[in-house]
C-alpha cells in the first residue's frame, strides 16, 4: 500500500435532501424545480430518508453530473452512506477531480434503482400507452476534500462494502 500522501484524492459529497424539516425539504424540492433540474412528480416524491439509504445501499453505482466552466461531465463511481444522513463517499481520481472541478460548485449525483418497461396490457383492456416504473434517488451537495488520512480510510471502507459477500472477502487493513 501507498503512503498515504500518494493514494488519489477522494471526495465526499454532502447532499441536502435527508436534512432539514419537510418543509425545508419541500421549499428545496420546489427550488430545484424551478432550476430546471428534474421535474418532480408529487404523488410518487420520497421524503423518507429510511427508504432513500436503504435504495442507495442496495444500487450503489452512482453518476456523478457537474456543470463545470467547459461543459457538463458525467462520471460513474460506486459510492457507500456515511454516517446518519445522505452523505455519500466514493474514491475518486485526480484526474476526474480535476475535470469536474471538485469542490468549487454543486453537484448531481443520481443512482438509478429498480425499474422496468410496463405494458398496458398488464392494467388496461382498452388501448392505452405503455410506461416505464423506476425508482432514482438524486443527490444535490458539493464536494468535500478529504485529508489524506481520511482518504485512505474511505478508500480502505469501500473495499469492506464491496468484498463483505464475497465468499473469501479482501481488505486493505489486513
Amino acid at each position: 500500500l501507498p503512503p498515504a500522501a500518494d493514494v488519489h484524492e477522494r471526495h465526499r459529497l454532502r447532499v441536502v435532501e435527508g436534512g432539514g424539516s419537510d418543509a425545508e425539504r419541500h421549499e428545496r424540492r420546489l427550488a430545484a424545480r424551478q432550476n430546471g433540474q428534474m421535474r418532480q412528480n408529487p404523488s410518487f416524491a420520497l421524503d423518507d430518508l429510511t427508504e432513500i439509504r436503504r435504495i442507495v445501499r442496495e444500487h450503489p453505482w452512482a453518476t456523478l453530473v457537474s456543470a463545470t466552466s467547459t461543459g457538463l461531465q458525467v462520471s460513474h463511481y460506486p459510492v457507500v452512506l456515511e454516517g446518519d444522513d445522505l452523505t455519500i463517499v466514493s474514491h475518486v481520481g485526480r484526474p476526474d477531480d480535476a475535470i469536474h472541478e471538485l469542490g468549487e460548485h454543486d453537484v448531481v449525483v443520481i443512482l438509478q434503482g429498480p425499474h422496468g418497461y410496463v405494458s398496458p396490457g398488464w392494467y388496461d383492456a382498452q388501448p392505452a400507452v405503455p410506461t416505464w416504473n423506476f425508482i432514482t434517488v438524486h443527490l444535490h451537495g458539493r464536494p468535500e476534500l478529504l485529508s489524506a488520512e481520511e482518504n485512505l480510510r474511505v478508500l480502505a471502507d469501500l473495499v469492506d462494502v464491496f468484498e463483505a459477500p464475497l465468499p473469501e472477502p479482501r481488505s486493505m487493513n489486513g
